[in-house]
């Protein structure tokens, strides 16, 4: 595809990703619009008790964790898939139970009779995962392994398309900004785009699994089918 399509990513990518947006033509620019810091380990560490499953869904939480020095093959691993899973196979770690969305993997526990989970995760976590499987009787400890901070940048220029790949981005570039009605925007999941308020009528593509290069697959798909760029 040859295109001058301008893309803004809200967070810096993996340089696999890059390489991907590279590869479709896009002109990418990408500026962090929220920071994680790790909480230090002595402060959450002797709330860890014996458990049958560890759940992840973020590659932070997976890092937070290892970084701690816990053995996570003491119990079975849930995980997101795309960067949560793979972080975890990048530590020789087995993955149980892996789903795309976290509606998904919290049926996946639930089928698989735990009785006490431990879900490691950052402050601004979802309540979906954890609240669901508690009305489903199973026990959850949560742990919170790092914080995300919301780091908005004001914008001056106008971008063909907008990558979001947390709720938590959305929040912070909102702060400072308003899209251009010209503008898609192209989330990772469901619950990134439900941040945008009703307001926001941009054209609005969601990528049902947490892959980066798959949404800049979709976002060069959406280019060559409006006409904006030509193969």
């Amino acid at each position: 595809m040859s295109t001058d399509v301008r893309l803004l990513s809200t967070k810096t990518l993996s340089a696999g990703a890059q390489e991907e947006a590279t590869r479709l033509g896009f002109a990418l620019t990408q500026i962090d619009f929220i920071h994680t810091e790790k909480i230090e380990p002595n402060n959450w560490l002797t709330s860890i008790s014996p458990t049958e499953v560890y759940i992840f869904t973020s590659a932070r939480a997976v890092k937070a964790a290892a970084e701690a020095g816990i053995n996570l093959s003491k119990a079975s691993i849930a995980a997101l898939s795309g960067a949560t899973q793979q972080a975890l196979h990048d530590l020789g770690l087995t993955v149980l139970y892996t789903a795309d969305r976290a509606k998904s993997l919290t049926q996946e526990i639930i089928n698989g009779h735990a009785r006490h989970v431990t879900f490691f995760c950052g402050d601004k976590h979802r309540n979906e995962l954890p609240e669901s499987l508690m009305q489903h009787g199973v026990d959850v400890s949560k742990i919170v392994v790092y914080r995300t901070e919301l780091t908005p940048h004001v914008i001056s220029e106008t971008f063909d398309g907008v990558l979001f790949f947390s709720p938590s981005a959305v929040q912070s570039f909102l702060w400072k900004n308003t899209i251009s009605p010209s503008t898609s925007i192209f989330c990772i999941g469901n619950t990134t785009a439900r941040e945008f308020p009703a307001t926001v009528t941009n054209t609005l593509i969601i990528s049902p699994v947490p892959d980066p290069c798959k949404l800049l697959r979709m976002a060069a798909q959406h280019f060559l089918l409006s006409g904006h760029v030509k193969e």
